[in-house]
């Protein structure tokens, strides 16, 4: 080999062990972290877990036997009754207060006012025409029939009179 090589190739080995000699950490001093490495929130300012309160008390359970899913049982005021051939056909309730749902039923916030048809109920149950009047609390059990409104609807929420308890 010639001279000049030998040095070249020895100033080059002296020049990348002197970098890696002189880059490592020394064993008295601690590691410093880059950016990467750390946090770099403070420990102070991170936040922190905790128990949030349970929702569950906002959705009411179900009172007496368990309700079937996609039903709800409400406290309702009478706002409008329609009538068709003297017997009440339709009537627009508001909802005053949800006592339970069944699972899987979505939600229906007091003071939102439905439309319901309660001429077939009416049919079989004719005895309950008398509590069909403007003004007047019932209670009943509703289901939801979602998906079921028409394309383009407003309402693509429907519910439907299941029973009228009382």
């Amino acid at each position: 080999m010639e001279p000049k090589r030998i040095v070249l190739f020895v100033l080059i080995f002296a020049a990348v062990g002197g970098y890696w000699y002189f880059s490592q950490p020394s064993p008295d001093q601690p590691q410093k972290l880059s950016a990467a490495d750390m946090d770099s929130i403070p420990a102070a300012d991170r936040p922190s877990i905790t128990n949030q309160k349970d929702t569950t008390d906002t959705v009411p359970d179900p009172r007496g036997e368990a309700l079937s899913p996609g039903t709800a049982m409400i406290k309702s005021t009478i706002l409008s009754v329609e009538h068709a051939g003297g017997q009440p056909a339709a009537v627009t309730i508001r909802v005053d207060e949800v006592l339970g749902y069944g699972s899987a039923t979505p939600p229906l916030p007091a003071g939102t006012e439905l439309e319901l048809n309660v001429k077939g109920y009416l049919e079989s149950n004719p005895e309950l025409r008398e509590q069909i009047q403007q003004d007047a609390e019932v209670q009943l059990l509703l289901a939801s029939q979602q998906g079921l409104a028409v394309e383009g609807s407003t309402n693509q929420q429907r519910w439907s009179l299941v029973e009228l308890t009382q």
